[in-house]
């Protein structure tokens, strides 16, 4: 059985399907405004653009190893970033924080205890984080072992305490 509308029902039914089509026209018809994206950091620096980039890389590894394991970075990043060209620069523990400091690398691949170091000592700041595989597992630590002579009072991490 079908029920016939009255007035004041196909009035307010009326207005709830202009509503509806009204917001659907207005929502297809919507643009996202573009706005001019402006960088900035929080610490001062100065940003020069040099057509050669180095990068520095933290590694015990023989400068030949070296290009080996990262060349393919270079080759990715000139190849994408066409206008600039890409130096690898072996790091040695010792030099990292004085390239750093007198400004002889662009950017650095280090790791986690290192970069904390320049963070607090020099501002840098982490662009991306490198994810390492393991046996095809991703690895989310970074991890050291201390061995200790058996007639040693260290056992424990803590015995290291103001040694």
């Amino acid at each position: 059985m079908k029920k016939i509308l009255s007035l004041k029902e196909m009035i307010l039914y009326g207005f709830i399907f202009i509503t509806v089509l009204t917001g659907i026209i207005f929502l297809a018809t919507l643009k996202e405004e573009v706005k001019d994206v402006e960088y900035h950091n929080n610490y001062g620096t100065i940003y020069n653009d040099p057509t050669n980039i180095k990068v520095g890389i933290l590694s015990n590894q023989s400068d030949v190893e070296l290009t080996e394991t990262w060349g393919d970075l270079v080759s990715f990043l000139e190849l994408n970033v066409p206008e600039h060209t890409f130096e690898l620069v072996p790091l040695q523990y010792d030099e990292v924080t004085q390239l750093v400091e007198s400004k002889d690398v662009d950017f650095v691949l280090v790791n986690p205890a290192v970069y904390v170091n320049l963070e607090i000592k020099y501002g840098v700041s982490s662009i991306a984080t490198l994810v390492n595989f393991t046996n095809g597992v991703k690895t989310t630590s970074y991890g050291s072992v201390i061995f200790s002579k058996s007639s040693s009072d260290i056992n424990t991490y803590k015995d290291l305490d103001k040694k």
